[in-house]
């Protein structure tokens, strides 16, 4: 995966089950990849970059979700 993932933790956060993020990412990256491949037009197909991207937004979302994160939303 090229984008830089865990330049995207919170400063001084260590997490050992970050290594487990990365391949969850690649599989959302794969899954979109494959769904963008039954498309008969280009136009709804988004490139490498922003497959990877919306894949760690996902997953990122996802471990926010699971870990109780409060977003500060009222």
């Amino acid at each position: 995966m090229t984008i830089e993932f865990k330049e995207n933790r919170p400063k001084g956060f260590t997490n050992t089950e970050d290594r487990f993020l990365v391949p969850l990412i690649d599989e959302i990256d794969k899954l979109i990849t494959d769904t963008q491949n039954l498309y008969g037009y280009n136009t709804l197909k988004g490139d490498k970059k922003r497959r990877q991207v919306l894949s760690t937004l996902i997953i990122e979302f996802a471990e926010d979700l699971h870990n109780s994160i409060d977003f500060g939303i009222v």
